[in-house]
C-alpha cells in the first residue's frame, strides 16, 4: 500500500508537526527531505490513516486491499472528518457498490479540488485496482464521448 501511495503521490508534502520533527520551522525552510525521511514520514500518516479509518468505519477491515487504499488516500488528503461527510459515498462502499461510489466522487467538491487524484481513485472502486495518471485521462475523456 505505501508503494501504491507514493507512486500516486508524485510529491509528499509536511504538517508543521512533521517539520518540527525534522527541526525545521515551517515548510518554507525545509530545502530538502531524504528518501528514509520521507517514507517515515508517510508511513506514520498512513498508519494514522488507517487507524482512524477504522474507528469510524466498521466495515473497512473486511474491504478489498485496493478499496482501503483509495479511502486511506482520501483520509490523508482531506481528513476524516471531511471524508466521514461523504456519505453517500460511505454507504455505498460499505454495501459493496463500488461503482455508484466512484460516480459519488466524480460528482464532488474534492473531484473539482483534485481532479487527477480524485479520478485515480474513481476508477480505482470501480475497476478494483490504480492506473496511471494518462491511462485515466484517456479514460475519462472517453467516458466524456460517450455522453
Amino acid at each position: 500500500m505505501l508503494t501504491q501511495i507514493i507512486f500516486r503521490q508524485g510529491r509528499t508534502f509536511l504538517t508543521d508537526d512533521e517539520c518540527c520533527m525534522l527541526n525545521v520551522k515551517s515548510f518554507e525552510e525545509l530545502v530538502s527531505v531524504s528518501l528514509s525521511q520521507a517514507e517515515w514520514l508517510l508511513d506514520r500518516d498512513i498508519v494514522r490513516c488507517t487507524l482512524e479509518l477504522q474507528q469510524n468505519l466498521q466495515y473497512f477491515d473486511i474491504l478489498p486491499s485496493c478499496i482501503k487504499t483509495v479511502l486511506v488516500d482520501m483520509c490523508f488528503n482531506i481528513g476524516i472528518t471531511k471524508l466521514m461527510k461523504f456519505k453517500k459515498t460511505l454507504g455505498y462502499i460499505s454495501n459493496g457498490d463500488y461503482d455508484k461510489a466512484s460516480h459519488e466522487i466524480l460528482d464532488s467538491d474534492y473531484c473539482s479540488d483534485v481532479k487527477g487524484r480524485a479520478l485515480r481513485n474513481s476508477i480505482a472502486l470501480s475497476t478494483g485496482k490504480f492506473v496511471e495518471l494518462e491511462v485515466c485521462k484517456q479514460m475519462w475523456n472517453e467516458l466524456k464521448g460517450r455522453v
